[in-house]
């Protein structure tokens, strides 16, 4: 009960809660070992279709003029519609959005005391270790009128949690653009690792002042990944002009946010990414131009590697199958 959706046979209404038990199964295997380690753990709860377990379900729902029962329904059905309901302009309601939202707090405070949980274990039984929390993406709720999580590089997306533990040379950072390759730099570097090959920053002892992000996946001219026909689909005549059709790369500051396509080029004064204001900050946008010329050409182009390169043995086949990829 504290960690499931109830009795049912429906196997989507179990949503992805699944971390108590993928957690367990570290603890367990970590109790075992004395010797150093690396454990990478991935959680999967705050994914649509939002179904948090039943003991989270009310958690926020007081806040709604909804009862569990009906969230709980919308959340399921946004989650099968969504590509339909993307090209019909999201014909969500107030009352609706405020149903998703609690859905996927909910979802989230359920992975956060399961972290929490986790985290006091590795304190009590594990020494000296260093933990770090984060995630690789967010989620859009409306924003350039789409759902779930592709397309754009919005900070909704890109603009993640990050907690260091046990790092003790990382007194503040917080106000600092970082990537997650800076996170890898840095742990391997603490460990003595070579890391010539790699293009982070050790956050220990360096900062940067840009971050960068691409996204290639749902461009309309991107054969290899999801694109925009799951939305076209349902309606030919929908206006996207407004998303990326190539490679989107931005250059994020605190402050601003550049992002660029083959098409164009849009400058946002943070937090707001709907109106463009190079032409109101022409210096920061003549900055993080130059800034992503010289990384674009250094280091930016996009890969040629394609799925006909993939070759995945039954091995690599379970572990994606087990994150849930496959």
């Amino acid at each position: 009960r504290s960690h499931g959706t109830g009795l049912t046979l429906d196997k989507h209404a179990h949503g992805n809660n699944y971390s108590f038990f993928t957690m367990d199964v570290a603890r367990r295997k970590l109790k075992k070992t004395s010797e150093p380690f690396f454990c990478y753990i991935h959680s999967n709860e705050p994914h649509h279709p939002y179904i948090p377990p039943i003991s989270y379900q009310s958690e926020y729902i007081d806040e709604v003029e909804a009862s569990v029962t009906e969230a709980i329904e919308f959340a399921a059905t946004m989650s099968n519609e969504r590509w339909r309901w993307m090209a019909g302009g999201l014909p969500i309601s107030d009352t609706e959005w405020e149903m998703l939202y609690a859905m996927y707090d909910a979802t989230i405070k359920y992975i956060d005391d399961c972290v929490g949980r986790f985290f006091d274990f590795v304190q009590r039984e594990c020494g000296e270790t260093i933990v770090i929390i984060t995630s690789d993406h967010g989620e859009l709720f409306g924003e350039h009128g789409l759902l779930d999580h592709h397309s754009v590089l919005d900070d909704s997306l890109i603009h993640v949690p990050l907690i260091t533990y046990g790092l003790s040379d990382v007194s503040d950072h917080t106000d600092q653009p970082t990537q997650h390759a800076d996170i890898m730099q840095t742990l391997l570097s603490s460990v003595g690792a070579d890391t010539h090959q790699l293009e982070g920053y050790d956050i220990r002892d360096q900062q940067r002042s840009v971050a960068i992000s691409q996204g290639v996946r749902s461009s309309v001219d991107d054969e290899n990944e999801q694109n925009y026909q799951k939305i076209l689909q349902y309606n030919s005549d929908i206006d996207l002009s407004h998303l990326p059709e190539s490679l989107a790369t931005s250059a994020r500051t605190s402050d601003f946010k550049l992002v660029r396509t083959t098409e164009r080029q849009r400058l946002y004064k943070l937090p707001d990414e709907q109106n463009d204001v190079k032409h109101q900050f022409t210096s920061v946008f003549e900055d993080l131009s130059t800034f992503l010329d010289s990384w674009t050409e250094s280091q930016g182009e996009l890969s040629n590697y394609t799925t006909e390169d993939r070759e995945l043995n039954d091995e690599m086949k379970r572990h994606l199958h087990d994150m849930g990829y496959l």
